[in-house]
């Protein structure tokens, strides 16, 4: 949208001017409308002219044909949908929920190795990069630690350490 202020100038004649001119563009015919299309004049202190229909499309006709055909849907056919949609939700987010604490219990094992997993036994001869990678990929549980023989503590701590040597003269 743009704005903008025409002056004319001159004497008392200018306010008589300044109303054809703004006249002319409001007309809809003639060739104001073409130099400046959708636009609207005033002079100053006074209203704008009255809105005009935006187009001469005459409205879409209604069809009372397609009302009659459809019925409308009861309340207990929607509530029935509405059922059916929650039950479908429900079993949906049930089986999310199966999901992630199946994958928070399978993180769980796998890092306190609480499941032992078995590596593949190797038949015939050499091994190759694969067996290694699956060995890796696969550890067994670490075997327990044996119980370490304690030693008898350490005598009592030293006395404190003697001064600095005194210069000699």
């Amino acid at each position: 949208m743009v704005s903008w202020d025409v002056h004319i100038y001159g004497g008392p004649e200018r306010l008589a001017e300044a109303q054809t001119l703004a006249a002319r563009i409001n007309d809809p015919e003639g060739p104001m409308p073409t130099l400046l299309p959708d636009s609207i004049a005033r002079v100053p202190h006074a209203t704008f002219p009255p809105v005009s229909p935006p187009t001469s499309t005459p409205p879409p006709v209604q069809d009372i044909y397609f009302w009659r055909q459809r019925p409308a849907e009861s309340s207990m056919t929607i509530a029935k949908h509405a059922l059916a949609i929650a039950k479908e939700n429900e079993a949906s987010l049930d089986h999310l929920l199966k999901r992630v604490r199946n994958a928070g219990e399978e993180a769980a094992d796998g890092l306190t190795y609480s499941k032992v997993t078995i590596p593949p036994t190797v038949i015939g001869g050499a091994r190759r990069f694969g067996d290694l990678v699956a060995g890796a990929l696969v550890t067994p549980p670490p075997p327990p630690l044996p119980d370490l023989p304690v030693a008898p503590g350490p005598g009592p701590a030293p006395g404190p350490a003697p001064g600095p040597a005194a210069f000699l003269r």
